[in-house]
């Protein structure tokens, strides 16, 4: 009786040791839904990643905004547990899967997930993920810029349990630009699209829409302080010349 004891009680210690500094180190099994996503972090793996979900889409045919939705959405933009810990930026599982696995609660108790090397893995494994599944091939009967319709049919073939999920892809595309990037190249510099409004659907109706949107690029070291400067001393001039009137 007390050799069991002993026994439970070293393992349930060991439990402890293993996954106590993981749990700390993440805060939380789950990642951080959209609303709670700073914007800076967002705009960061947007940033990071926007040339691999590019590539994506011409290798694959599957939207780049898609894919950078359903990366900031499915790791809390690189911030979930299996982002940090499988480099999982997807949440694929592990079935049909020869590779390493990590665990983590999901519909069910400590559910395996694949695990990556390197992140890139998990963005290319997510395309032959959709590619090579028959109930995904209606998605590949839509245009790669109908974000939206793929957004629903994500939804609706089963890749979430989340009766949100399409809304939820969509919001991220709106709310950053992500549909700028179905038509970008890779060297392209990575833009934001800030806007109030949603974005007409232009690709829908197959009408031209003039594009208010403001653009945001990422600028390089220094050139902002270098335009505050430029903007500052433009605006003492005009102070001056108004002065003289």
């Amino acid at each position: 009786m007390l050799h069991r004891f002993r026994s439970y009680y070293y393992t349930w210690l060991i439990g402890i040791l293993v996954t106590g500094p993981v749990r700390c180190m993440t805060g939380t099994l789950l990642p951080p839904s959209p609303e709670k996503l700073s914007p800076s972090v967002c705009e960061e793996y947007i940033r990071t990643y926007y040339k691999t979900a590019i590539r994506q889409q011409r290798k694959h045919n599957i939207p780049a905004s898609i894919i950078l939705a359903q990366g900031v959405l499915e790791s809390g933009a690189g911030q979930s547990y299996l982002a940090l810990a499988g480099n999982n930026h997807f949440g694929i599982k592990c079935k049909n899967w020869e590779g390493p696995c990590i665990h983590k609660d999901d519909d069910l108790k400590q559910e395996p997930f694949r695990k990556y090397v390197r992140v890139e893995e998990s963005f290319e494994d997510h395309s032959l993920f959709l590619t090579g599944r028959d109930h995904y091939k209606p998605l590949f009967r839509l245009r790669t810029t109908d974000y939206k319709a793929w957004a629903h049919g994500l939804k609706k073939c089963g890749y979430a349990t989340d009766p949100h999920y399409a809304v939820k892809l969509i919001g991220l595309i709106e709310k950053y630009g992500l549909y700028y990037f179905d038509t970008a190249k890779e060297t392209d510099p990575p833009v934001i699209l800030r806007q109030s409004a949603t974005r007409p659907a232009a690709e829908a109706t197959g009408s031209k829409v003039r594009d208010t949107t403001k653009k945001e690029t990422y600028a390089k070291p220094g050139a902002a302080t270098k335009k505050t400067a430029s903007s500052a001393k433009k605006q003492t001039s005009t102070s001056k010349k108004q002065h003289k009137r």
